[in-house]
């Protein structure tokens, strides 16, 4: 089962800043998971389904991404349960948020994988 360092933990939110220096901190955390064995496919709702990854573990990438790409009002509302976002009539502006964490998580899966295949091009041919 995969499971985040702290480093790659520390990368996967810088990654997601756009800040200066995100770029490397993002290649660094793909190439971090792809040594310890990582798949795009692990981060994924699959991937905790098939126990490749703890429940647990996938939502904290989750909140790593979000806490670098939103600011802490977005994190917020981000983090708020669905039904009280949804009784204070932020239902909507809490699921675009939430698309646009799942946005990255998606596109960070896709870079994982990229990386593996370029990693394992035996394993890919077979």
């Amino acid at each position: 089962m995969f499971t985040i360092t702290n480093e790659v933990a520390k990368l996967i939110t810088a990654s997601a800043a756009k800040a200066k220096g995100a770029k490397e901190a993002e290649a660094k955390a793909v190439e971090l998971i792809v040594a310890q064995g990582g798949r795009g496919h692990h981060f994924s709702v699959k991937g905790v389904k098939s126990k490749l990854i703890t429940k647990e573990d996938f939502q904290a990438i989750q909140a790593l991404v979000a806490k670098g790409l939103l600011d802490p009002a977005k994190f917020a509302l981000w983090a708020m349960d669905s039904k009280l976002a949804a009784s204070k009539g932020l239902q909507t502006d809490r699921n675009k948020i939430t698309s646009t964490v799942s946005s990255y998580v998606s596109s960070f899966r896709g870079k994982v994988e990229t990386e593996w295949r370029v990693k394992n091009p035996e394993a890919v041919k077979a």
